[in-house]
């Protein structure tokens, strides 16, 4: 997402006047240190008549509908009335001793800084397209604190053009790659920022006083224009049916400790919190008649490296879905980044990554150093390997602890009934939204405004 400032009466208050002496006498010994016999009224009269003339003449060339000027030219004509001559470097010094004699007012407007930091955060790019002159403006970005605030800026003096021609806005949009899909024009005059955001086709938020004074709304806009550019999946029961496997590689543990076989349903009742929870689970049931108990059930080590050993041997009854794999072309058509986080110990995760999931983008399993979910240490994992910030992401689980997964690394959750927990159970866990079949994914991403 790219949000364009206006600066001048949008970041930052600025009032000036130009009519007083005090503005042009400093001006005046500028060009008089210079052997030039200037007075300040005569140098007053001569700004604005300059200034109109090259206008008018810019406007004649017919190139832009709004064309700018840059403002130092003036003041070398001004130097050639008093038979002298000013380089580059000096008429852009004289514009700005004229420029800070003239200011009343120049300082950001309260919330101003901290509102573009709230954007940055969410992901967003930010930009400048400012009508000034660039003999002073970007000093005083500087002055106002704004000084790293930006990813890119253009200035109308730089350009020839100025708000609200939509070349101007076309001219940004070209140098910064910027999608006027995802742009908000955010500024404080109604014709240039909010017409010229309109002219070119972009959403704005006329910020009359300050774009502080209108953070609610354009954080609000912002929020609903968001759209992400990763998902991150649950495996089993998510993308994978994985039970009957899961159920085996149980049973198997469990009846070569001399312990009763689960039935199926019940082995779908333990999982979703890692292999060690569903070992535990199952040790406690066959002990107690109880799946909960405290510390360590009695054969526990013994019973997952069975079970572990059974499981990366034998994945045959594992399969996707159905809808899963077009529901994954879906999302990479769109440019969607995928990646899964599971509480499989990684080494089996990776194995059916391979088999099932080859063009997902990345699998992350629990290891010594990756904690099994609810920690988000798989989410800050797989976000790393795909370059993706958590602002841009949203996460799809079915049971408890993705949606506790997804609430701890303040990501989205999308909730499926199609895995190992009853549409009952999810409600209770209030996710972001539920689907009930694969396809319902992306038109639920886009009714939040997500994709």
């Amino acid at each position: 997402m790219d949000i364009i400032f206006d600066f001048y009466n949008t970041l930052a208050e600025v009032r000036t006047d130009e009519q007083r002496d005090e503005t042009w006498s400093p001006v005046v010994r500028f060009y008089r240190d210079r052997g030039m016999a200037a007075s300040a009224g005569h140098v007053r009269r001569l700004y604005g008549e300059f200034w109109r003339r090259r206008l008018d003449r810019l406007k004649a060339e017919g190139r832009f509908a709004y064309p700018e000027l840059d403002g130092t030219l003036v003041f070398k004509d001004i130097a050639l009335v008093y038979g002298g001559a000013l380089g580059d470097g000096e008429a852009a010094e004289v514009y700005r001793v004229m420029r800070d004699a003239s200011i009343v007012t120049l300082r950001a407007f309260d919330g101003a800084a901290e509102l573009l930091e709230k954007l940055r955060t969410r992901g967003a790019r930010l930009f400048l397209l400012s009508n000034a002159q660039s003999a002073f403006t970007r000093g005083e970005i500087d002055r106002c604190g704004f000084s790293d605030a930006f990813d890119g800026m253009l200035l109308s003096s730089e350009c020839g053009v100025r708000k609200p021609d939509p070349e101007f806005f076309r001219m940004l949009f070209g140098k910064y790659g910027i999608d006027g899909k995802t742009a908000v024009m955010v500024g404080d005059e109604e014709i240039n920022d909010v017409g010229g955001a309109a002219a070119v086709g972009i959403r704005s938020v006329w910020a009359k006083g300050g774009a502080a004074a209108h953070a609610a709304e354009i954080l609000e806009l912002t929020e609903k224009m968001r759209k992400i550019k990763a998902v991150i999946f649950d495996m089993d029961g998510t993308l994978l049916d994985t039970l009957d496997d899961l159920a085996a590689a149980v049973n198997h543990a469990l009846g070569k400790l001399g312990r009763d076989a689960l039935p199926r349903e019940r082995v779908r009742r333990f999982v979703g919190n890692g292999v060690k929870k569903l070992v535990e689970r199952a040790l406690f049931y066959t002990e107690r008649g109880t799946a909960d108990g405290d510390g360590v059930p009695e054969m526990f080590d013994e019973c997952l490296a069975l079970f572990e050993a059974y499981y990366k041997a034998h994945s045959e009854n594992t399969r996707l879905y159905d809808g899963i794999e077009e529901m994954l072309d879906a999302l990479r058509e769109r440019g969607i980044k995928t990646a899964v986080v599971t509480n499989k110990f990684d080494e089996g995760a990776q194995i059916l990554k391979a088999k099932l999931l080859p063009n997902v983008d990345c699998v992350v399993g629990t290891t010594d150093a990756i904690r099994p979910k609810p920690a988000t240490d798989g989410v800050e994992r797989a976000l790393g390997i795909i370059g993706v910030n958590a602002a841009d992401a949203v996460f799809v689980g079915d049971g408890e602890t993705d949606i506790a997964t997804a609430r701890n690394a303040g990501l989205p959750v999308v909730a499926v009934t199609w895995g190992f927990r009853d549409r009952e159970v999810l409600e209770c866990l209030k996710p972001d939204c539920m689907i009930d079949s694969p396809d319902g994914l992306l038109p639920a991403l886009e009714e939040e405004g997500l994709a």
